[in-house]
C-alpha cells in the first residue's frame, strides 16, 4: 500500500510571505521519500500555494510507484476543490490548482484523497516549517507541532507565551469563545470565533484552536483586519 501526506506553510505573513512544503511517502510502512522545499517569497505566496506545492511534489512521486495510493493533508482547499465538494474560487492557488488537477485526473481510479487533522500530519508540519526555520524565518501565524515529531525549538518571540493549539489552553490563557456554529463568509465550512486577551478576533475550525484562514479557500480575498 502506498501513503503519502504533505503539508505546506507560509510564514511569517500570509499571504506574502516565504512559502514551503513538506512531503511523505510510505510503501507499506516503510519511508521511501521524506522531504522539504522551499517554494517561494513574496505577494504570490500564501498557505495554500504552499499545500497545492507540496501535493503536486507528492503525486509527482507517487506517480512512479506502482498500485493504490491514498494521499492524506489537512489543508481541506486542496483535498475538497480536487474532489469536487468544494468550488474553485479566486485566489493566488489558482494556478497550482489547475497543475495539481491535470496531475491527479488521470491517477484518481487508483489514488484516493483524505482530509485529516493537523495533529495527524505532525512529520510533515515538521518537514515544512524546518525549511524555513533553517532560513532563519520565524514562524508567526501556524502553531509549531506538539506531537512526537515536534521541533524541538518552540516558536514563540522571547518573553511570550507560545500560541494557544487547542481551545482548553486557550480559554485557560484568557481567550474567549464569541461565536459557535457560524457558516464562513467565504466556503462552506462552519466556524467558531475567539476573542483574545488582547482584544483581536480569531476565526477557528469548530472545535479546534486551527485558524481558518489557513484553509478558507477565500483567505486571500479578505484582509485579516479581524472578523465581522
Amino acid at each position: 500500500m502506498i501513503e503519502g501526506w504533505f503539508d505546506g506553510v507560509c510564514e511569517p505573513r500570509n499571504p506574502g510571505g516565504h512559502a514551503a512544503y513538506g512531503i511523505l511517502v510510505k510503501v507499506d510502512g516503510v519511508t521511501v521519500v521524506s522531504r522539504g522545499r522551499y517554494v517561494d517569497y513574496g505577494p504570490a505566496m500564501s498557505n495554500n500555494v504552499a499545500e497545492f506545492s507540496g501535493f503536486i511534489a507528492l503525486l509527482e512521486e507517487i506517480k512512479k510507484l506502482p498500485g493504490p495510493a491514498i494521499v492524506r493533508g489537512d489543508s481541506k482547499l486542496v483535498i475538497y476543490t480536487l474532489t469536487g465538494k468544494y468550488k474553485v474560487k479566486q485566489g493566488l492557488y489558482v494556478p497550482y490548482f489547475i497543475t495539481a488537477r491535470s496531475l491527479f485526473e488521470p491517477e484518481r481510479e487508483r489514488i484516493g484523497l483524505e482530509w485529516i487533522g493537523r495533529d495527524k500530519n505532525d512529520e510533515c508540519d515538521v518537514l515544512s516549517k524546518g525549511v524555513l526555520k533553517e532560513r532563519g524565518i520565524r514562524l508567526r501565524i501556524q502553531p509549531t507541532s506538539t506531537g512526537p515529531f515536534a521541533l524541538k525549538s518552540p516558536r514563540a518571540r522571547r518573553g511570550s507565551k507560545p500560541f494557544p493549539t487547542t481551545p482548553e489552553d486557550a480559554i485557560a490563557e484568557g481567550y474567549s469563545m464569541r461565536h459557535q456554529a457560524v457558516t464562513c463568509r467565504g466556503c462552506p465550512a462552519i466556524i467558531d470565533f475567539y476573542n483574545t486577551p488582547n482584544g483581536k478576533i480569531i476565526p477557528v475550525e469548530t472545535g479546534t484552536f486551527t485558524t481558518h484562514f489557513t484553509t478558507c479557500p477565500a483567505s486571500e480575498t479578505f484582509r485579516k483586519k479581524g472578523a465581522r
